[in-house]
């Protein structure tokens, strides 16, 4: 047998879907689908197999689903299964699956599980061979996710209460009865809206969320319902249509919807439409030196499909300003994933074709944080990131309204103020003053690097929370493990050198990697070790490159160099657990008894991988 078992994540939606193949039976299944689908045709040719099964967990509102389209392109090959569960009810052709169903395809099985909550209809998928009883994983869906549970509110106010309740049972009576060792593979990660905050990580196991999961750990009712009110993140205005557009199956297309190119005067022609939108996808600085009037300036990162869903009704005629002729088919496929297929065409050269032929052009003045700062009194900051990101600091004075929610509260602001808008980075801040300028704003600048540059250029910051104070207080601490070695469960500044060099530190090893985004890089950290005559080590540790090579390498370090040391990484887990696999192997203890003792000493080793590492290098050393 050679099962093959690949998670396929889809950038911007933050969705992820399964392709599941048993090469020597020559079949494969596919879960939870996106809509362009050569993705799976490609590993179904690459394995050498026939995709036989399409699966849905549910109704989708995030996302246009891929099911119809990948079982179309299948040519017959391929059926496609979806819930009749919780009464649900479909305008297309499918095979029905319910409560305890089973599916072989080769040595895998797959067995349905009803989950409701997140809706009526959820079923998630157990996954074994076929020659044994028990599973090892579970395709979850939007029901349990890492570190968060699926939001039960998307179906209006009359039906939370029930799919609370639902959602509730099934963490109890489902999930929290599954054994620990069973993998998780949920449907969104980290940057979904279908889930308050979920964790950054693609997988987990049952005992990891049993353990760490908030929304598992709750025993009430009532406090599980405030939890989910309390940190559920705004509903996405484009998720009611999308889940109806769904359940009627979306069109089939074969290949991304076609966009004919236009040439100035076709393109002035379309424009006359007062429905249609002109969506700019090239970057905030491009779209800041020039554009058509009333475009809205959404570049085409992967967040695009996002923000169009938010903005732009699905019915909508399209336009397209391209960085170049060559992006048409990247910026359709971001845009039909959340079910944009109107496009009356794209400007055939782009703006350079628009501005040879003399046309007007409109410009966006960007600000520097610095110009903000020096002439605050000219310019009201207006922030449009989300709730919780203003709670954790803010440009002072600032106005905050949500880009999501921007168009409801436009009227909320003055169009004689000189707007200076601003997000994390300036990708959201672009939308919002181009969305300003669209409603007739003429006094609206946006700021380049945004609130990161705010930061990185040390000015006032305002409106931390006691909670993000607390955080950043205990990212501080350093904890002693031995009189030789001690942790700093945090991201040192340019500062933090001179505080190790006081309380007697003689060598400091950083476990952080170069990829990582950190207040001092590598090579500045060595700079400042040795002004503070502090040894210098760097071993860039990620779930992705453990290996014994580079713990054998981190120990030889420990035994060697000046004492005391500290260790460093963001958040203390990495350096707590390999000082820990170090005193373990010391002291012949087994892996359990490591990880007890880390937990004893205050070190979080709540990352799988990670866990399971230490535990395999210090039983086998």
């Amino acid at each position: 047998m050679a099962l093959r078992f690949e998670p396929i994540l889809t950038e911007g939606i933050a969705q992820v879907s399964y392709f599941i193949c048993d090469e020597s039976a020559g079949c494969a299944a596919v879960i939870d689908p996106r809509l362009d689908a050569d993705i799976y045709l490609q590993k179904a040719r690459q394995y050498g197999v026939t995709i036989t099964h399409v699966f849905e967990t549910h109704i989708h509102a995030d996302f246009m689903s891929g099911a119809r389209e990948l079982a179309t392109r299948c040519k017959g090959s391929a059926k496609l299964y979806v819930s009749i569960e919780g009464d649900a009810t479909y305008s297309f052709e499918y095979e029905p699956v319910r409560e305890g169903d089973e599916f072989k395809f080769g040595q895998v099985k797959i067995r349905a599980k009803h989950t409701p909550g997140h809706t009526p209809e959820h079923l998630s998928y157990l996954l074994s061979e076929t020659h044994e009883k028990e599973p090892w994983g579970i395709m979850t869906g939007d029901s349990l996710f890492v570190d968060s549970i699926g939001r039960p509110d998307l179906l209006g106010d009359e039906k939370t209460d029930e799919l609370t309740r639902a959602l509730y049972n099934t963490m109890r009576e489902v999930f929290c009865k599954l054994a620990d060792h069973v993998i998780i593979y949920p449907c969104h990660a980290a940057g979904s809206a279908c889930g308050p905050d979920i964790g950054d990580r693609m997988s987990s196991t049952i005992g990891y969320e049993k353990k760490h999961n908030p929304f598992m750990q709750i025993e009430g009712f009532d406090e599980f319902k405030k939890a989910i009110q309390d940190n559920a993140p705004p509903v996405p205005t484009h998720y009611p249509k999308m889940k109806k557009l769904n359940a009627k199956g979306p069109e089939t297309f074969g290949h991304t919807p076609p966009v004919r190119a236009l040439s100035v005067k076709e393109f002035e022609k379309e424009m006359k439409n007062t429905d249609t939108i002109i969506i700019d996808t090239r970057d905030m600085l491009a779209f800041g030196g020039g554009h058509i009037e009333g475009a809205l300036n959404i570049g085409q990162r992967p967040i695009l499909s996002v923000w169009a869903g938010w903005l732009i009704d699905t019915n909508a005629p399209i336009l397209l300003i391209l960085p170049e002729d060559k992006d048409l088919e990247r910026v359709v496929t971001l845009l039909w994933r959340t079910g944009h297929t109107n496009f009356k065409g794209y400007l055939a050269g782009n703006m350079r074709s628009w501005q040879e032929s003399g046309k007007q052009i409109k410009k966006l003045t960007q600000l520097s944080v610095h110009e903000l700062s020096q002439n605050k009194g000219q310019y009201q900051p207006l922030d449009v990131r989300k709730y919780k990101e203003w709670q954790n600091g803010n440009i002072p004075d600032a106005t905050h309204i949500f880009l999501g929610e921007l168009s409801d509260k436009i009227s909320t602001l003055d169009k004689e103020q000189n707007l200076a808008v601003y997000c994390a980075s300036g990708y959201r801040a672009s939308i919002a003053a181009s969305l300003l300028q669209k409603n007739g704003f003429q006094n609206v600048n946006s700021i380049p690097g945004s609130f990161k540059a705010w930061k990185a250029a040390d000015l006032p910051i305002k409106n931390k929370t006691e909670n993000q104070k607390k955080k950043e207080t205990m990212k501080k601490e350093i904890k002693k493990v031995n009189d030789e070695i001690s942790v700093a469960a945090f991201d040192p500044d340019e500062n933090s050198f001179k505080t190790f060099a006081d309380k007697g530190f003689k060598s400091v090893i950083n476990l952080q990697t170069d990829e990582e985004e950190q207040n001092v890089p590598p090579e500045k950290e060595e700079e400042l070790a040795k002004d503070n005559n502090l040894e210098y080590r760097h071993i860039g540790v990620s779930e992705d490159n453990l290996s014994e090579a580079m713990v054998d390498d981190f120990r030889h370090e420990l035994e060697n160099l000046p004492k005391p040391i500290v260790v460093h990484c963001k958040s203390g887990k990495r350096s707590g657990a390999f000082v820990m696999i170090h005193i373990g192997c010391q002291k012949n203890m087994s892996g359990e008894e490591v990880i007890k003792q880390a937990e004893d000493m205050g070190f979080e080793c709540d990352v799988p991988e990670l866990e399971q590492f230490l535990k395999k290098y210090v039983n086998e050393h």
